[in-house]
């Protein structure tokens, strides 16, 4: 099996097992078991998370050993992400609980439409803190942009964006400045593209609007079940992992359609290099040459070289990348299926940095 198709498996295998357990969660009403078993619901939600994040981490340490490097393989950096992704849940059922102790019929539900929006900002601006604890950088300049250099990037990183109160950084992985001083600024040139149309902001916008919508719904119906706190949560999370799902089989051609439309700018610039940079970027994740169009279209936000190359089409929908940056905001409704999508499988920084392409 070739490394693209071992991947791919992980991460049909990774997100099948999350998927099949949310199933028979609701299913079998697992919340209301677990609700039973304790006293006290910080207990029983303590518990919750651990068995999730539990199960997880052994699917994260058993992917990240067979796709990843010696040297990108971390079972520290997969165990300390992890305890932040507690901390966030943990945060985020602590505010829920508030709001919905004194549940008024109006202004209840305005106000968890607000909180989905806050917690994913949130989560947004907990970029910066976690570049600050496990990445090295190095600032420079191109072009009057502020972009950071990550000299201790694993092979699989790509670019990403940190967000900033007053201004924003953009990550580049170290192994892009092994190449041709050509071709790294041309890579910095689509980026700049990018942020001169504001994909990076507009999908990170739609991205929460359309979770916190659908949250709202999701946790205002589960209210009306009359349902204890802990059996809201524990559904929550799990509906939010179906969702997730839904997203991942029907976003990634839009994510797609985003990226070959700046595809069509920037080899407008010069042909020769843009499909150079495009063998530069498989190289370092999947090789995906060719891939089958029905698999293409379901299981990868980022065309093969052979589609990028070949395609002519302009598209209405220029969304980049929308189909990884809304199930990463999915963690704040307690959601972890963003682990294991997409390639995620077994490389723990792609979950707090998803590539912007």
């Amino acid at each position: 099996m070739n490394f693209r198709d071992k991947k791919l498996s992980f991460g049909i295998v990774y997100v099948g097992v999350i998927v099949f357990i949310s199933l028979l969660g609701i299913y079998f009403n697992v919340a209301k078991h677990i609700n039973l078993l304790f006293e006290n619901k910080s207990t029983s939600l303590i518990f919750y998370f651990s068995l999730c994040l539990g199960l997880t981490t052994i699917l994260d340490i058993i992917s990240s050993k067979n796709l990843n490097d010696n040297k990108d393989h971390s079972i520290t950096l997969i165990f300390f992400l992890n305890l932040i992704f507690f901390g966030i849940f943990y945060i985020s059922i602590s505010i829920l609980d508030l709001l919905l102790e004194n549940y008024q019929l109006i202004l209840t539900p305005i106000k968890i439409f607000f909180y989905c929006i806050i917690m994913q900002i949130f989560i947004l601006f907990s970029q910066n803190v976690i570049s600050r604890i496990f990445l090295k950088k190095e600032t420079f300049k191109y072009k009057n942009y502020n972009f950071l250099k990550i000299k201790n990037s694993p092979s699989y990183m790509t670019s990403n964006i940190n967000y900033g109160a007053t201004s924003n950084k953009y990550l580049i992985p170290n192994h892009w400045f092994s190449e041709k001083k050509e071709n790294y600024e041309f890579y910095l040139e689509r980026i700049i593209l990018m942020i001169k149309e504001n994909l990076y902001i507009k999908v990170s916008i739609l991205s929460i609007i359309i979770n916190s919508i659908i949250s709202t719904i999701v946790i205002d119906s589960l209210y009306f079940s009359s349902l204890s706190f802990v059996e809201i949560v524990i559904n929550l999370s799990l509906i939010s992992n179906l969702i997730s799902f839904f997203y991942i089989l029907i976003l990634p051609k839009i994510s797609q359609w985003g990226i070959m439309n700046i595809d069509n700018k920037i080899r407008e610039k010069n042909e020769n290099i843009f499909r150079e940079n495009l063998s530069i970027f498989e190289k370092n994740q999947d090789t995906n040459i060719k891939v089958n169009e029905k698999i293409e279209n379901v299981f990868y936000p980022i065309p093969s070289i052979y589609t990028r190359e070949n395609n002519k089409k302009v598209y209405l929908l220029t969304l980049p990348n929308i189909s990884r940056v809304i199930i990463f905001f999915m963690m704040f409704s307690l959601s972890i299926i963003f682990k294991g999508v997409h390639g995620n499988a077994g490389k723990p920084l792609n979950w707090f940095f998803p590539p912007i392409e």
